[in-house]
């Protein structure tokens, strides 16, 4: 792609901020790829989740398209294993294990995978408290094959991270144990791992299918990580039900939203909203790349969206009050939406903004066209009656012009 002057003085770090017009997701996709092979982390935050889901597969893509020779895809394997994370959408809802499976295997791959990274996030993660990433040294469990390690053992540290016993596994946060077998989904994996025991040996480690329970791949080793953002591992329980008395105490929640916690403390569950389980959440931020270029898709939509979620998450705990009765702190699960901006308000950023009439246009504009409909591209009347003639023709005529020609569609069923 021929780059604006602009632009590359942005990339050779020449500037801090720049504006961006006439593009959309698959330029920002793109640049995010490129300052990866440049050796810098990059933060693509999308306005929502329709956006996210558009722009996670350009970005898997054009990774893929820009690996080296002889270099192995990394599309399954954990993310902590791979160049790029994705979070997903943070919706308003009930804590749910499969989710915070997928969060805590990002949270694991943002500690402690390669470096430089790509992560992908949608602006309503920016909003909540999440829990602090020091946790994370003491709350991972790595399993070796051929170690001596207890099967029970493994069972009880996994029922205080969240996950639930079944009589087979089909869901990440699930286990099922069968004489000297241990199946569990953890977080990470595209499959649940079969752990296969001799006494207190760990004989066997792989990954299964679990509709035909047929070995897909066997591991050297494996790491089991949690799927509940609240943990009852160590003091954390006792520091919980301490904060949840202050929380009382001082009239931010009723007695009844008390006992509910104490009851999911008894469960050991762990299905808490962060905020409401750790005196010290923070903000996404303390996880990412400190050093990371943020690329701000759809920033004239960004402080719109950002209040557009808070707006959702106070319409789901009413929701929920009259359902319940329990009357949740918003201000304890959520931070502020200006709090959520200052996120990226100092870092090195590109902005990615819409042509507004009467507005300063100072930027670097690109020539990325969305596309609606075929005609858009192919008007001529004989083009309109043999389209596949047309498409196939025009692709051979941009491989001698172009270097590389990727089509995007919008969903399996327009490709």
């Amino acid at each position: 792609m021929e780059q604006p002057k602009e632009l590359l003085e942005f990339l050779q770090g020449r500037r801090n901020s720049l504006r961006v017009f006439k593009s959309g997701p698959g330029s920002q996709a793109l640049l995010a790829q490129s300052l990866l092979a440049q050796g810098r982390s990059v933060v693509l935050v999308s306005a929502g989740a329709r956006e996210h889901r558009e722009l996670a597969a350009l970005l898997r893509l054009f990774l893929e398209c820009g690996r080296r020779p002889g270099q192995e895809p990394d599309a399954e394997a954990p993310p902590w294993e791979r160049s790029w994370t994705e979070l997903p959408p943070y919706l308003p809802k009930r804590p749910e294990a499969q989710e915070w499976a997928e969060r805590w295997a990002a949270l694991f791959a943002l500690a402690y995978g390669p470096r430089p990274r790509a992560v992908l996030l949608s602006a309503d993660n920016l909003l909540p408290r999440w829990p602090q990433p020091e946790l994370l040294r003491a709350n991972t469990l790595t399993l070796t094959r051929g170690e001596e390690l207890s099967p029970e053992l493994i069972r009880e540290q996994a029922a205080l991270w969240g996950y639930a016993a079944r009589p087979l596994v089909s869901a990440p946060g699930e286990m099922a144990a069968r004489g000297d077998i241990l199946d569990i989904f953890a977080p990470g994996y595209g499959l649940p791992l079969r752990l296969e025991f001799f006494g207190d040996t760990l004989e066997g480690l792989r990954l299964f299918d679990p509709a035909s329970q047929r070995s897909r791949a066997d591991l050297a080793e494996a790491v089991l990580l949690p799927v509940a953002p609240g943990l009852y591992t160590g003091e954390h329980g006792a520091a919980a039900k301490a904060w949840w008395r202050k929380l009382k105490t001082a009239g931010e929640m009723g007695p009844a939203e008390e006992q509910a916690l104490l009851e999911s403390a008894e469960r050991a569950d762990g299905q808490v909203w962060p905020g409401l389980f750790w005196p010290n959440a923070v903000g996404l931020e303390a996880h990412l790349p400190p050093d990371a270029v943020w690329i701000l898709a759809s920033a004239t939509d960004l402080r719109a969206r950002l209040e557009e979620h808070v707006f959702a998450w106070r319409e789901f705990l009413r929701r929920e009050q009259e359902s319940t009765g329990r009357r949740w702190p918003v201000q304890f699960l959520l931070r502020p939406e200006e709090s959520a901006r200052q996120a990226f308000r100092d870092k090195r950023q590109l902005v990615f903004e819409d042509l507004t009439l009467g507005r300063d246009r100072e930027g670097a504009e690109l020539q990325e066209k969305g596309l609606s409909a075929f005609a858009d591209l192919f008007w001529k009347p004989e083009d309109q009656r043999r389209p596949w003639t047309a498409l196939t023709t025009a692709l051979r005529d941009w491989s001698h012009s172009r270097r590389q020609t990727v089509l995007s569609f919008r969903s399996e069923r327009s490709r």
